[in-house]
C-alpha cells in the first residue's frame, strides 16, 4: 500500500529524516514512536506530502506519491492534524461535512450523499448529537472526535493520525484508540499514529515504526519492538515488561 524507499528529509543545511525505508500493509494500525525531536511529525507529513519528496521515494499503491493530484491524493489519504485551529464559527455539521470537499465540483452544493456519509462519520464517532453547536464550544474530546468524523467523510483507505490524544485526559485517549481500533475492524482502514504513550502503542498498534534523531531504528510487530532492551536504548528509561504492560523501573 505504501512504500517509503530511501527518504530523506532536510530543511536548510538540518536533516530531519535520514534514509529511512519501510512498507505499510492494507487493514493495519502503526504506531510511530520516538522522542520529542525524532523526526514523527516531519514523517507524516512527508507521507501526506505536506512536505515536498524531494530525496528519496514514496510509493503510494504502487504509483509516485508526487505524481497524484491534491485531489486524487485527499481521496486515499485522510490526515487527523496536531492542531486544528478555527478561524471562523463553524457548527460541528460544518466542519464534518469539509470532509467531503475532495468529491465535490466548485460551487456545488452538498448533495444527499455527502450529507448521508456525513451523518454515518458523526455517529460512528458519536458527535451527531453536536451537530448544530458551535465547534469552538465542544470539549476537547468531543472535538478531536469531530475532526476524525471529518476525516472519516473523506472515505480514505488510510487514515494518519498526529497525535491525537496527547492533549486528551486517561478516559478520553482510552475513548479514541478504541474507537479507532473499531474504525480499524469495521472498515479496514489502514492506520497511522504518532502517540506517546508506550502502552497504548503496546496496546493498540498490530506494528510500530520507532524513530531516533531522523532514523529509523525499529520497524516491525509492536511486542518485537517495544522490548526492555529497545525501550531503554531509545528513551533513556529502565522498564519491566510483564502481561503486556510496561512499568517504568527507574
Amino acid at each position: 500500500m505504501i512504500k517509503v524507499n530511501d527518504l530523506t528529509y532536510t530543511i536548510g543545511e538540518k536533516q530531519i529524516l535520514h534514509n529511512i525505508n519501510f512498507q505499510i500493509e492494507k487493514g493495519k494500525i502503526y504506531g510511530i514512536l520516538g522522542e520529542n525531536g525524532s523526526g514523527k511529525s516531519t514523517l507524516l507529513k512527508t507521507l501526506t506530502r505536506i512536505n515536498n519528496v524531494k530525496n528519496g521515494k514514496i510509493l503510494l499503491n504502487d504509483k509516485d506519491i508526487n505524481h497524484y493530484t491534491s485531489k486524487q491524493l485527499a481521496q486515499t489519504i485522510a490526515l487527523v492534524p496536531q492542531q486544528t485551529n478555527l478561524m471562523f464559527d463553524f457548527s460541528a455539521l460544518q466542519i464534518a461535512l469539509m470532509g467531503r470537499i475532495p468529491y465535490q465540483k466548485p460551487l456545488y452544493s452538498d448533495s444527499e450523499e455527502d450529507l448521508e456519509i456525513v451523518k454515518q462519520s458523526m455517529q460512528l464517532t458519536s458527535t451527531w448529537h453536536l451537530r448544530d453547536m458551535n465547534a469552538q464550544n465542544l470539549s476537547g474530546g468531543e472535538f478531536q472526535r469531530l475532526i476524525i468524523a471529518r476525516a472519516l467523510a473523506q472515505q480514505t483507505p488510510i487514515l494518519m493520525l498526529d497525535e491525537p490524544i496527547s492533549s486528551l485526559d486517561i478516559r478520553h485517549q482510552f475513548e479514541i484508540m478504541n474507537l479507532l481500533k473499531q474504525i480499524n475492524k469495521d472498515t479496514n482502514t489502514t492506520i497511522l499514529i504518532i502517540i506517546h504513550d508506550l502502552n497504548l502503542a503496546l496496546k493498540y498498534c498490530d506494528e510500530i515504526i520507532l524513530l531516533n534523531k531522523g532514523e529509523l531504528v525499529a520497524f516491525g510487530e509492536s511486542k518485537k519492538v517495544l522490548t526492555e532492551e529497545t525501550i531503554s536504548k531509545n528513551f533513556g528509561i529502565n522498564v519491566e515488561i510483564k502481561d503486556d504492560w510496561i512499568k517504568i523501573i527507574r
